[in-house]
């Protein structure tokens, strides 16, 4: 539901803040530090060949130089005035169910403000398995 935009702003300044810190700093990569756990190298071959500074340092490069090919997730709320006519109930059945105010139900349906939490996750199974929940309410 946020502005990619702003995502990307985010991004380019945590990278910036977080490259100017290392310049700062001066730090350095760390050589792999054998710990009991990968006494065995045969075991574990790819181990003592990674250097995860490194694998950052690219990793935050590439959200940089790319921040397009950053996996965006977009929901689509749902239809609160749908899923209340669905159910067969009132405004303020509906708001005493999800035990929230008419007005903020009322908000919701407007598209002044979204539900969240839990309330958002309940109005999304009442819509898209309606029976689910009836089944749940009534046993």
């Amino acid at each position: 539901m946020s502005d990619t935009s702003t995502g990307q702003t985010v991004v380019a300044k945590l990278t910036k803040n977080f490259f100017a810190a290392i310049r700062q700093w001066r730090i350095v990569p760390v050589p792999f530090v054998e710990t009991s756990l990968f006494s065995q190298a045969e075991n574990y071959p790819m181990a003592r060949n990674r250097n995860l500074f490194e694998e950052l340092r690219d990793g935050l490069e590439e959200i940089r130089d790319k921040p397009e090919s950053l996996r965006q997730i977009c929901f689509t709320p749902p239809d609160i005035r749908k899923v209340r006519e669905l159910f067969g109930m009132s405004q303020s059945q509906m708001a005493i169910f999800l035990n929230v105010s008419v007005r903020t139900l009322q908000n919701w349906e407007q598209g002044r403000r979204g539900p969240t939490g839990p309330a958002r996750t309940l109005l999304r199974i009442m819509q898209e398995e309606p029976e689910a929940v009836k089944r749940a309410l009534h046993s």
